[in-house]
C-alpha cells in the first residue's frame, strides 16, 4: 500500500503534479490523459506488492516525465532522421563486431580499468548488441531501417536475417513495406500490413505451438487476471511471477508479460486500454513523416511479442516519433534529410 509517511510518496506526488502542470503549460491533452491514468493506478487501486511496486512506479513516472518534456518541445525532424539512421548502422556494426568475438562493452571496460572485464554469465545467444539482448537490439535495427537510404537497406536486412529472431525480422520487413506504401500511394494498406505482420510474427515466434514460453506466459496471465476497470496496480506482474515455479514457464524467469498491451490492461485496467487507444489513434491518420510513422508502428508491433517499452532506448525513440507525428505546423523536411544517409 502507499503510505503517506514514506519519502517516496511525496516524490511521486511531486512527479505527477509536475507532469500535470507541464501538460497544462504546453496545452497537451495527451500528457494530461496519460498522467490521469497513472494517478488512477497509483491512488485508486490497491498495490501490496512491495519492492515490485516501487520499481514499476519509478519506471512509469520516469517515462511519464520524459513524455511530458518531449511533448513540450519542438522536435527537429532532421535531427531525428540523422540520429536514428546513425543508430541503425551503428547497431548493425556492433552485432557484426561482436560476432567476430569482440565485445565493445568489455573492450571499453578493460581499457578504462586495471582489470580485464569478462561476462560471468554469458547469454545463450552468440551476439546481444548494445542493448544486452539480441531481441531488443534487433528490434532497434528493425525500427530504424526507414531512416537510412534505401540503397543501404541491404545492411540491416542481412544483419537481421543472420542474427535476429522471427519477430524482429518481420518488423524489419514491415518497416520497409510501410515506407514503400507511402511512396507509391498505398497508405490505406498500411493498417492491414500492421495487423498481418503482428499476427504472423507472433505466430512464427511461437515456434512450437503450445510449448513456447510466451504462450505459457500469456496463458498464465489469462488464469489469474480478472476484468478490472482501474487495473491491479504497479508491481502486479512480477509479483505474480514470483509465486510461480520457473519450471512451469519453460525454466525461464519472467518479470513481464512480453506483450505491452496485456501489461497495460493488467496494470491500468480497462481505463488504461481506452486511454492508450485514444493516444494512439493519431498513429493511424495520414502522417507528415512516413519514415517516422513506420518506425513508431514497427515498435508497436514488436511490443505485441516483447517488452519494448520497458527498454529505455526503444521507449525514447517511440515517444520522440510519437511527438513528431502529432506536432502541427512543421515542414516535411524529414524525407529529404534521410536521403543523405
Amino acid at each position: 500500500m502507499i503510505h503517506a509517511n514514506s519519502w517516496w510518496f511525496y516524490l511521486k506526488i511531486i512527479s505527477i503534479l509536475s507532469a500535470c502542470l507541464y501538460g497544462f503549460a504546453v496545452k497537451r491533452k495527451e500528457v494530461l490523459i496519460a498522467t490521469l491514468c497513472v494517478v488512477a493506478t497509483c491512488f485508486v487501486s490497491v498495490n501490496p506488492y512491495g519492492i515490485y511496486e516501487f520499481v514499476h512506479m519509478d519506471a512509469t513516472l520516469s517515462g511519464l516525465l520524459f513524455f511530458a518534456f518531449i511533448m513540450g518541445q519542438r522536435v527537429s525532424a532532421s535531427a531525428v532522421y540523422g540520429s536514428l539512421a546513425f543508430i541503425c548502422l551503428a547497431q548493425c556494426l556492433w552485432l557484426w563486431v561482436e560476432h567476430l568475438g569482440i565485445n565493445p562493452f568489455m573492450q571499453y571496460l578493460s581499457a578504462v580499468t586495471s582489470v580485464k572485464a569478462v561476462i560471468l554469465k554469458p547469454d545463450s545467444y552468440t551476439v546481444n548488441g548494445s542493448l544486452g539482448h539480441i531481441n531488443h537490439s534487433a528490434a532497434l535495427i528493425a525500427a530504424t531501417i526507414p531512416f537510412i537510404n534505401k540503397k543501404f537497406w541491404i545492411i540491416p536486412v542481412i544483419t537481421l536475417g543472420i542474427f535476429g529472431s522471427a519477430l524482429p525480422i518481420f518488423c524489419g520487413l514491415l518497416a520497409m513495406a510501410i515506407v514503400l506504401a507511402h511512396k507509391f500511394g498505398r497508405v490505406k494498406y498500411v493498417i492491414f500490413a500492421v495487423a498481418l505482420a503482428a499476427s504472423v510474427s507472433v505466430l512464427f515466434d511461437a515456434s512450437i505451438i503450445g510449448t513456447n514460453e510466451r504462450l505459457k506466459v500469456w496463458r498464465f496471465f489469462q488464469s489469474w487476471t480478472d476484468i478490472s476497470l482501474f487495473g491491479q496496480g504497479f508491481g502486479i506482474i512480477p509479483s505474480r511471477f514470483a509465486q510461480v515455479a520457473q519450471s512451469a514457464l519453460g525454466g525461464e524467469r519472467f518479470l513481464s508479460l512480453h506483450n505491452e498491451l496485456l501489461e497495460i490492461y493488467a496494470i491500468f485496467g480497462i481505463i488504461g486500454v481506452i486511454c492508450a487507444g485514444y493516444l494512439l489513434k493519431s498513429m493511424f491518420l495520414k502522417p507528415k513523416y512516413p519514415e517516422v510513422h513506420a518506425c513508431a508502428l514497427v515498435i508497436l508491433v514488436n511490443a505485441l511479442g516483447n517488452f519494448s517499452f520497458h527498454v529505455a532506448p526503444i521507449f525514447i525513440i517511440f515517444i520522440t516519433c510519437y511527438a513528431l507525428l502529432i506536432q502541427s505546423g512543421e515542414k516535411q523536411d524529414g524525407s529529404n534529410n534521410s536521403k543523405k544517409w
